[in-house]
């Protein structure tokens, strides 16, 4: 197993430290360039490729978990997680007998992942990973496949499938969405989105379609998203045109939708409250979709160079959908940040060692997570979408945090200064890990009225000494918060 620990501290105005931990699996393993990873409880899951396993790793520190991982038969490039601490596999595994299928593992324990049992597809069947939803009752998936037309369900409590003969579509079946108990698909060749009740998964149904635009196109890059309200849904199409639809009156809300980009081709998009983030060939637009039926511009991304994401380049959006980030392979491997309003960048680009695709947010530090396949590593990046140390309280005032040395080595002094105008209040100063758990609690009690310092040894709760990496001291009262960054050197 290789394990790095980088640290790249930016001389910003607003005070922000940039810094990563990477996840290397043991050798030979590689990445395809569409794999992604889930996460849950601070634990990272992914698979290799060639190794053909389902490796577990700590996401504060990149420290692999199981050493031996869990065996795959095949190639796979996806992982989902479901509620009863399984994971579902989707990929060309020849021992099931029909080349594809789903292996389930159980990943409870993230030291020891088990294997539970391979569901095998129909032969007639052929599936690309992304294709898979997690169901509303948190044990049932679905897959479609773009060969033989058709929508699966399967079970990930007793592994296998619960609609065999799965429900038969009028089109080719690409990427699909969840919205209740309907499953959204996206018809490529039609073109339709098509609704498919799963109210009984063992009977599944197709309930209705919305036709899109003739003159519209769609490569499997092209994703399909439902809104938090369970009937608007958005999708953007290669001549880079936003739509969006209604699946309770199976209409469309803007016909001739929102037009987006510069140049080249529309891909995938991402929603956040009222904001879809649409990426093109050179470039990335933000929608505004707070009127589906009347979607209008919002800001373009500068990137201040001409770029190009993958297609399949996924955007994250920060806790509160201010800021996004999207990965970009040229020029250069950067992973990019801005502000969504205004589409400035936020801070500098942030450099990798290989191509990234795929991303996530996670934490309470809005933790950038980003797979690079060509050289088969998971980065987990601080610093790029949070906020500068020190935040505004209810009364306008700033509490601050400060800390001396940082980085520290063996202990450092964190200094917390009380905003001013208002009454004291009680406090919280504690010490967390870039996921967002619990490391230390230095002060629970009655805020201080004038600037105090605490004093932290780099050690956890039980008094062991914490890895070297990137922590969190966050100061929290009533009226407000403050966060600051500290390093642990080791």
């Amino acid at each position: 197993m290789k394990t790095s620990l980088f640290l790249l501290f930016s001389c910003l105005a607003s005070a922000l430290a940039q810094t990563s931990v990477v996840f290397d699996p043991p050798e030979p393993s590689t990445f395809l360039q569409n794999t992604s990873f889930a996460m849950s409880d601070g634990i990272g899951f992914v698979t290799s490729n060639n190794a053909n396993t389902l490796w577990s790793f700590d996401l504060s520190t990149g420290q692999i978990l199981d050493p031996d991982g869990m065996a795959l038969t095949g190639m796979s490039s996806d992982v989902f997680l479901f509620a009863n601490a399984r994971a579902a596999i989707p990929g060309n595994f020849p021992s099931s007998g029909s080349n594809w299928g789903i292996w389930v593992a159980d990943v409870s324990t993230p030291s020891d992942l088990q294997a539970v049992g391979l569901i095998s597809l129909p032969s007639t069947s052929c599936i690309s990973g992304q294709n898979v939803v997690v169901g509303a009752d948190g044990v049932t998936g679905y897959i479609s496949s773009f060969t033989d037309d058709k929508l699966y369900s399967f079970s990930t409590q007793t592994p296998g499938l619960v609609d065999p003969d799965g429900v038969s579509l009028p089109g080719n079946p690409m990427n699909i969405a969840i919205a209740g108990d309907r499953i959204v698909v996206l018809d490529s060749t039609t073109p339709a989105i098509i609704v498919v009740d799963a109210s009984n998964p063992g009977a599944l149904a197709v309930e209705g379609s919305i036709p899109l635009p003739s003159s519209a196109s769609f490569l499997s890059s092209n994703n399909v998203l439902m809104s938090s309200d369970g009937r608007t849904g958005f999708v953007a199409s290669n001549e880079r045109v936003l739509f969006s639809f209604d699946i309770s009156g199976m209409t469309m809300l803007d016909p001739d939708g929102q037009s987006f980009g510069t140049t080249l081709y529309g891909g995938n998009i991402a929603l956040k409250g009222t904001t879809v983030a649409c990426v093109y060939s050179r470039g990335l637009s933000f929608i505004d979709v707070s009127n589906p039926s009347q979607m209008s511009p919002l800001s373009e991304a500068d990137f201040g160079e001409v770029v190009a994401p993958q297609g399949s380049a996924t955007v994250a959006f920060n806790t509160d959908g201010t800021r996004a980030a999207i990965p970009v392979i040229y020029p250069g491997n950067y992973i990019y940040s801005f502000d969504v309003a205004s589409g400035q960048q936020y801070i500098p680009r942030y450099q990798v060692d290989a191509q990234p695709n795929y991303l996530i947010v996670f934490g309470d530090d809005d933790v950038i997570g980003t797979v690079c396949s060509s050289e088969s590593s998971v980065w987990m990046i601080s610093g790029m979408l949070g906020t500068p140390e020190g935040i505004e309280d209810g009364t306008g005032t700033m509490m601050e945090l400060a800390a001396s040395p940082n980085p520290m080595v063996s202990s450092t002094l964190i200094v917390y200064s009380p905003a001013a105008g208002r009454q004291p209040s009680s406090l919280n100063l504690s010490v967390f890990d870039v996921s967002g758990r619990l490391v230390s609690t230095l002060f629970d009690g009655s805020e201080p009225t004038e600037q105090r310092s605490f004093s932290w040894n780099g050690c956890d709760e039980r008094g062991v000494p914490v890895p070297g990496g990137i922590y969190v001291v966050r100061a929290s009262s009533p009226c407000g918060s403050a966060t600051l960054r500290l390093a642990v050197l080791r």
